[in-house]
């Protein structure tokens, strides 16, 4: 009886499937710290009456880190922490045009 050979090329999985398994990379993870430290800071400068609460630079830092961290969680398919910044991003934007057209 013959044997059953495979062909080395259909054994290896197209690098197009390849991509698609491959885990968000570590600029994924960067971004999102990078994220954090933005929200965490816009918060802790408030709070300390370094920056005003109702000003472009506090919401502008809020818009940035929700972005960031939106992204990190789309790549990460963690749904409710993206719902979660998509509304503070969104909140932010408000803001910001408040201030712009006053």
């Amino acid at each position: 009886m013959g044997r059953c050979r495979v062909n080395a090329t259909e054994a290896q999985p197209s690098t197009v499937d390849a991509e698609a398994d491959r885990e968000p990379g570590r600029h994924v993870d960067v971004l999102g710290w990078i994220g954090t430290v933005t929200v965490l800071l816009a918060h802790a400068l408030a709070n300390t009456d370094r920056i005003d609460d109702t000003g472009w630079m506090y919401h502008g830092l809020n818009l940035a880190g929700s972005a960031a961290l939106g992204y990190l969680c789309v790549r990460r398919k963690v749904w409710q922490s993206v719902w979660l910044n998509a509304v503070w991003g969104v909140v932010a934007i408000v803001a910001l045009v408040g201030i712009a057209t006053r």
